[in-house]
């Protein structure tokens, strides 16, 4: 674990040398927001639950669920089986708004069971562009995005929307991106996705 998260730095200071400054504008009308894993059982077993670092977090999920909600972008939700249900203060704000929840049963979203679900919900808004949230920064976080982009889809990303709980302390915002393709983006922080 210590060496893939050196070797995760590593890129990340990489990426950060190339990666430009302007992005395209995210185009709405095929956009969704994926949130993976913002489930009380994570915050427990990460010490987490009543922390300054996880309440940044949220607190930087809810602009961004605001936004979907404000401009109808559906809200894809993953769930970790036997995690308990997603925070509410996350839920709350999509009452009434097109969103669905799935479980999954391992790190990726994408796999097994889940992933005919979610492929299926996301194809029926005609979604291209996926913006991705949540925890774990270094394993479910990071696999979903690469099912998601195995998919054919394209993701994006930003530092203060996702957390790292596997780090010793929490890492908030997650500095541990590890990977970087055509279909990968990861943007400075929230508003350079959605502004």
């Amino acid at each position: 674990m210590i060496i893939r998260t050196v070797v995760f730095a590593l890129v990340l200071m990489i990426m950060t040398a190339v990666t430009p400054t302007a992005f395209a504008k995210v185009e709405v009308a095929s956009t969704a927001v994926v949130i993976v894993d913002m489930q009380e059982g994570f915050y427990e077993r990460g010490g987490v639950t009543h922390t300054r670092g996880l309440l940044s977090l949220v607190s930087r999920q809810i602009e961004l669920l605001n936004w979907a909600v404000a401009n109808d972008v559906p809200v894809l939700i993953f769930e970790y089986n036997g995690f308990g249900e997603t925070d509410p203060r996350l839920t709350n704000i999509l009452k009434g708004a097109e969103t669905t929840s799935i479980t999954k049963f391992n790190d990726n979203g994408f796999a097994d069971r889940s992933k005919k679900a979610a492929v299926a919900y996301l194809l029926k808004h005609r979604i291209k562009t996926l913006i991705m949230a949540g925890i774990n920064g270094a394993y479910c976080v990071h696999d979903t995005a690469r099912g998601a982009i195995s998919e054919g889809f394209d993701v994006i990303t930003s530092s203060d929307i996702v957390g790292n709980l596997n780090q010793n302390p929490p890492i908030y915002p997650n500095n541990t991106w590890y990977f970087k393709n055509n279909s990968l983006e990861i943007r400075a922080d929230l508003e350079a996705i959605i502004d």
